[in-house]
């Protein structure tokens, strides 16, 4: 298990938990169905914890979730071009290509066309 979030969405009654494996389990079990890695998934988050009240439950594989090489830096500005990319691709924290890198990285690029960075 890489990470997990619990949070309550708006009009249910129970909360939500959300499960992220690791790089390396999703590699080792991309090809395997959802309805296969579900019952893994599950029970690791049981390891941790502890038993589950699941009243529902769906697995998704992001199979490109992840970039395989990353770019240096938040974004890229050319004001030759006036042409400028961002992405999760990009690494402005510690922490490497997440949806928050994404994020982190169009700020980033929006400082730079806007001149304000």
């Amino acid at each position: 298990m890489d990470r997990a979030r619990a949070y309550q969405t708006p009009g249910r009654r129970a909360p939500s938990l959300t499960l992220h494996a690791t790089p390396a389990w999703s590699r080792a079990n991309l090809e395997r169905t959802p309805e296969q890695v579900l019952p893994d998934l599950l029970a690791a988050a049981q390891d941790i914890l502890g038993p589950l009240d699941v009243a529902q439950a769906f697995a998704h594989r992001w199979r490109y979730s992840i970039p395989a090489v990353t770019a240096p830096g938040p974004c890229h500005w050319d004001a030759a071009l006036d042409l400028g990319w961002c992405g999760d691709w990009f690494t402005p924290d510690p922490h490497g290509p997440r949806v928050e890198s994404a994020l982190l990285s169009g700020w980033a690029l929006a400082r730079r066309v806007t001149g304000t960075d």
